[in-house]
């Protein structure tokens, strides 16, 4: 078992298998955890993700790459194909918040072009055990240990989001 720590989040991998995630918000005192097979929970409460079908009635989350100054065309351009399709977008500046809030429904969905492990690991089973699909951009699975883009969404809407990107 490796246990991988930094200041929002915490995974652990056996074998690179992910089998418990952790993101604490402390702005809100909220603990988001999931543990495979087992449900998402917010504070002991179950969470799930939204049941939004149009990406019209939801709001999408954005991640800039602000490491990867050479993507902004790129990402500048995709992020104003999903503007003109969803409800509005937000960037929290926090993958692993992102997950965590589309995990619970509060958002309908997330991207971000380049991303470590450390970043969206957590979150990605917490979004999964509450119902809802990550991917790569072209839609391949994503391995938790391996750095990359990743469209995260309730499911219902992912294909209709992973089509503008």
């Amino acid at each position: 078992v490796v246990l991988f720590q930094n200041t929002e989040s915490q995974r652990i991998f056996y074998l690179q298998l992910l089998i418990l995630g952790v993101i604490y918000d402390p702005f809100r005192e909220e603990m988001f955890y999931a543990e495979k097979g087992k449900g998402s929970f917010v504070n002991g409460r179950p969470i799930h993700v939204a049941e939004t079908e149009n990406l019209g009635q939801t709001i999408i989350a954005i991640g800039t790459a602000p490491y990867q100054k050479e993507l902004a065309p790129r990402n500048f351009a995709c992020f104003q194909r999903v503007f003109e399709k969803c409800e509005d977008i937000r960037r929290t500046g926090s993958a692993a918040m992102d997950l965590a809030y589309t995990a619970a429904g509060r958002i309908g969905g997330y991207f971000e072009a380049r991303l470590q492990p450390w970043d969206f690991a957590a979150g990605m089973l917490i979004l999964t055990e509450a119902g809802g699909k990550i991917t790569r951009y072209d839609g391949s699975e994503v391995n938790p240990v391996e750095p990359g883009g990743i469209v995260a969404t309730n499911g219902k809407l992912h294909e209709e989001l992973r089509a503008l990107l």
